[in-house]
């Protein structure tokens, strides 16, 4: 029942971001601020190294997992929002190294390009960023 709350809400909150109209005044001021938060990425690692909860995915359930989330999905959204700007696409719990992160995706409006972040789910620390360079059947309705 909890894996099926955490998955809701994570859907409510998306939904309710790309309902938002954006005003080209927006993209103007959004722009600049999504530089320079990028721009600030360029010190943190691609991939994890460490995390602050420790997790065996192969032996407990998402919901087990999320039950040791003490950052919250609407919380970890936030983070990914201050840290790039942009429209979160997807946020998920996720085992990485045997850590409990948040892997966030958001997409930068000016370049649609996708910045995956991962964000430890103990302390809402960044952990990682990397530019996803897959392309997703989203872009593909613009061409």
């Amino acid at each position: 029942m909890e894996k099926t709350i955490v998955k809701a809400s994570a859907l409510v909150v998306l939904l309710g971001s790309l309902s938002m109209p954006l005003h080209a005044t927006d993209l103007d001021d959004n722009h600049a601020s999504m530089q320079q938060n990028i721009l600030a990425l360029k010190g943190i690692p691609e991939e994890v190294e460490r995390g602050s909860i420790n997790v065996d995915e192969d032996s407990m359930s998402e919901s087990q997992m999320a039950q040791y989330a003490a950052v919250k999905i609407d919380e970890a959204i936030n983070i990914a929002r201050k840290s790039v700007g942009g429209k979160v696409i997807q946020a998920k719990l996720d085992d990485e190294d045997d850590f409990l992160i948040w892997d966030v995706e958001v997409m930068l409006p000016s370049s649609r390009q996708i910045i995956e972040l991962k964000i430890d789910a103990g302390n809402g620390k960044l952990l990682a960023a990397k530019q996803d360079a897959t392309g997703h059947w989203w872009q593909l309705w613009e061409l």
